[in-house]
């Protein structure tokens, strides 16, 4: 999957001949910056149906206007995303959602800026960026991961939809010439009962107003706290970790995080899982309650989600994207600032068993990293 991934940054730029609206930033005089998240729960649908040719997609997540940021002349709107995917099963057993198939199907995933939750494309939206790729049905490796790691939007003129109104989309559509009635893929993860698992994905925005404000360097870290990570579903390990010293409330945070892995050692393509957090901690695999009281979401900068590193191409990158902001001041009792970390969080398993005793998937020392942006609260607006 990481192959079908853009690396760059994709802008888009929309003008119209509307009237003028000036940003937050020419109305004050300062500059500022807005984050949000979809958080928990995200995902709207549990299945999309795939269909012989390519057609309309179907909405998956949608950032509505209760949360996402107001757009005005001269703003610039930077968009992440997550979303686990997974094919339903091959064979005719308990566990199938929908009707089994054994092709690799195609899908498409966009993300649409419109005037309400049902937009997916067409006159009154926006297209900022999408992907296509398959998902990989064979050996039982059928989980894909699909990230955006910045889709941008700038606003020159009146932005396209109306601040009561504007919603940001995440829509998917899925095809397979061979393709039959019933055929589904999963928004989330198969479950053994036949249901589908989902909080596997967020849809994150960051608003700058103005666009052009100078951009705040990352605190960033490459050099992985572990060499390999062993093959034991559940035993989750940090492999990344940065120090974030004197956050307090208002604070707003943007992470990414890359991970190289090697799996060519290994027979069967392990399941890798991974999601980013902020802990007391370095070694700290949970937010544990004290932070989930500091933050919004609740200790979670991403949702906990993964794909299969197969033998077809054995080393695979993870990335990692979401934003969090900070409800109150990090400190202890005695009201004394405390560090916080934010950390990527990695567990392995074998697809439909158990691995053998030593299995381990090797981490890249050179072909990872983290980064944090740190928006101070004086920003916020």
């Amino acid at each position: 999957m990481s192959r079908t991934v853009r690396l760059a940054v994709a802008v888009c730029a929309i003008a119209v001949a509307s009237p003028i609206v000036d940003s937050a930033a020419a109305q004050d005089g300062s500059p500022h910056v807005l984050v949000a998240t979809t958080g928990n729960q995200s995902e709207l649908r549990e299945t999309v149906r795939i269909t012989k040719k390519r057609g309309p997609g179907k909405l998956v997540m949608s950032l509505g206007p209760e949360e996402l940021p107001s757009l005005s002349n001269g703003d610039r709107l930077l968009a992440t995303a997550e979303l686990e995917v997974t094919t339903d099963c091959a064979v005719e057993s308990v566990g199938c959602v929908g009707t089994p198939y054994k092709y690799n199907p195609s899908l498409t995933t966009s993300l649409i800026l419109g005037d309400d939750a049902s937009a997916t494309g067409g006159e009154g939206a926006v297209e900022i960026d999408s992907q296509r790729t398959k998902c990989n049905q064979r050996d039982s490796a059928h989980h894909c991961l699909i990230v955006f790691t910045g889709s941008s939007l700038d606003i020159a003129g009146q932005a396209p939809c109306a601040p009561s109104s504007c919603h940001l989309n995440l829509v998917v559509e899925s095809h397979k010439a061979r393709a039959k009635k019933g055929n589904r893929l999963l928004m989330g993860e198969n479950e053994p009962d036949g249901s589908v698992g989902q909080d596997k994905g967020r849809l994150n925005v960051t608003r700058f107003s103005p666009g052009s404000q100078p951009a705040i360097s990352p605190l960033t870290t490459t050099t992985p706290l572990v060499t390999s990570i062993p093959v034991r579903k559940g035993e989750d390990i940090v492999v990344y970790s940065q120090e974030l010293s004197g956050l307090e409330k208002d604070d707003q945070l943007a992470a990414s995080a890359s991970m190289t892995v090697d799996v060519s050692h290994l027979s069967y393509g392990p399941l890798i899982r991974s999601r980013l957090i902020l802990a007391l901690d370095p070694t700290s695999t949970a937010p544990g309650h004290d932070v989930k009281q500091l933050t919004d979401p609740k200790g979670e900068i991403s949702e906990a989600n993964g794909y299969n590193c197969t033998q077809r191409k054995p080393s695979c990158v993870t990335r990692k994207v979401g934003v969090i902001s900070m409800r109150k001041d990090a400190e202890d009792a005695s009201g004394d600032p405390i560090p916080l970390y934010a950390n990527l969080v990695v567990d392995t398993a074998k697809p439909g068993g158990t691995a053998a005793a030593g299995d381990t998937v090797q981490i890249d020392p050179t072909g990872g990293a983290l980064n944090v942006t740190r928006y101070p609260a004086s920003l916020k607006g």
